[in-house]
């Protein structure tokens, strides 16, 4: 995405028995793209509900049905965070082989307690971008996630894979202060990823300092938006 825009996650509705519930899903989507005017959906991207409540096929299969209603009027970024490296890189795959235009990521914590050391996040998503050629958004959201300090988000942001970071501390002022220093931090340009299929447009294929979305903020997509599919207003920055 070239230009600011927003970014929407339908929440994932489920049925009586925890299965997805594929025809609301699809309203919830046509809603999102049609009536709020999203520029891109994240499919799976509300990721403490899909890994706490699906298996793996159960999430590849939400994947797919998203990207099947979106039927390539948007870009797609798709939800892979798990704290298992293994789960990850395996939704990242079939992200890029149903035409993602990218992954998001949440910073995870340690699976055996504790916060995660900045060598510990850097390995982690320096092994992930390194099974996928898509670009990652970084997912900071603390409590679900790991709470990654400002330097460490810094760190992260410098990967080469790293390219877009979603911001949902709820801090505006650290947002901002995120904002100011990756800009000024940020040292040039990095190999460029490569371009997703046509299904993909709309996005970059060159490597810029990353975009910051937040979330959540008060929605101005439509006056219907209630912000019930998971819409939170924010915009990825230019």
């Amino acid at each position: 995405m070239e230009k600011p825009g927003l970014i929407v996650a339908p929440l994932t509705p489920f049925t009586a028995d925890l299965g997805v519930d594929e025809p609301a899903l699809r309203r919830q989507i046509d809603y999102v793209v049609t009536d709020c005017g999203a520029t891109m959906v994240v499919a799976a991207g509300v990721e403490t509900q899909e890994y706490t409540y699906l298996g793996l096929e159960q999430r590849k299969a939400l994947i797919r049905a998203t990207i099947e209603a979106v039927d390539g009027r948007v870009p797609v970024m798709v939800g892979i965070s798990h704290p298992s490296f293994k789960t990850a890189v395996a939704l990242a795959h079939e992200a890029e082989r149903l035409g993602a235009a990218a992954v998001q990521l949440l910073a995870p914590l340690r699976p055996f307690a504790g916060a995660p050391t900045q060598g510990d996040l850097l390995a982690y998503f320096e092994a992930v971008g390194r099974e996928t050629g898509l670009p990652i958004t970084l997912y900071l959201n603390p409590g679900p996630g790991a709470d990654v300090s400002i330097a460490d988000t810094i760190a992260l942001a410098k990967l080469p894979r790293v390219q877009l970071i979603k911001e949902s501390s709820r801090d505006l002022a650290r947002v901002s202060r995120l904002i100011v220093e990756i800009r000024s931090s940020w040292a040039g340009p990095a190999p460029p990823c490569r371009r997703p299929d046509r299904r993909s447009r709309g996005t970059s294929s060159t490597r810029s300092s990353p975009r910051i979305t937040s979330a959540p903020l008060p929605c101005s997509c439509s006056s219907r938006c209630s912000r019930r599919s998971g819409c939170t207003g924010a915009s990825p920055r230019s």
